[in-house]
């Protein structure tokens, strides 16, 4: 019941960041949306996870006072965005991988892989052409940054999955793009999701099939970051 319940807590703070990305949130108001949910919170334990959260700099209170009272309205800060984000999408990675693995989750894996079709993805060989085309597709990896400085396809732009929503209205429109990650599960990797995230918004998108690896392990150009200090 211990791993539970430090489970369901991890949850309640990524529950009350996101509602606090949406409007300032007060301590009863999230007791009484948790519990809506079916889930029972006392403000002893709910409490001190608002002034951890405001400690650790993901969220920022100011004082209002409401039929007499003073009540603390807690608002999210950009650090607080920012782990937000990641949050979400490591849960949504999990939770797929989770799934997948099931005894029965073969065949949804499988249905889901089969569902891309074979024209959205590019061979490293073949991206390799493209690139020296008159016209060449930007490149997104879509790794980590510490990924991306180990090592990534020659020219590739780094703009990691979970930012790629916010940064829409910066790549081009008219301009082919492939997306890579390492693709270690495929069907339903970064770079696959990016892509179809792209298609979804009138971009014409693909995905280096088999991602970084493939492309390196044909021995095809790859540039590094020199992060030593000067």
């Amino acid at each position: 019941m211990s791993m539970l319940r430090d489970f369901f807590l991890g949850f309640v703070k990524i529950h009350i960041l996101h509602h606090a990305a949406g409007e300032a949130v007060y301590g009863v108001a999230i007791i009484a949306e948790l519990r809506r949910h079916g889930y029972e919170l006392s403000p002893g334990t709910l409490y001190p996870i608002l002034h951890a959260l405001e400690r650790d700099g993901y969220l920022q209170h100011h004082q209002q006072t409401v039929a007499g009272k003073v009540r603390k309205y807690y608002t999210i800060t950009e650090a607080g965005q920012a782990a937000l984000v990641e949050a979400k999408q490591k849960i949504r990675e999990l939770v797929d991988e989770v799934i997948s693995d099931s005894p029965n989750a073969g065949h949804a894996g499988e249905t889901r892989i089969s569902t891309i079709p074979s024209r959205d993805y590019v061979a490293p060989q073949a991206l390799l052409q493209m690139l020296h085309a008159v016209d060449p597709p930007l490149v997104l990896d879509v790794r980590s940054a510490a990924e991306y400085d180990e090592g990534h396809v020659a020219g590739a732009t780094y703009m990691p999955h979970d930012r790629v929503s916010a940064q829409l209205s910066t790549l081009p429109q008219r301009r082919r793009i492939v997306t890579y990650c390492n693709m270690l599960h495929r069907g339903r990797s970064r770079g696959e999701r990016t892509a179809q995230l792209l298609r979804e918004n009138h971009y014409d998108a693909t995905v280096l099939d088999g991602g970084f690896p493939a492309w390196q392990a044909a021995g095809l150009p790859v540039e590094m970051v020199d992060t030593t200090d000067t």
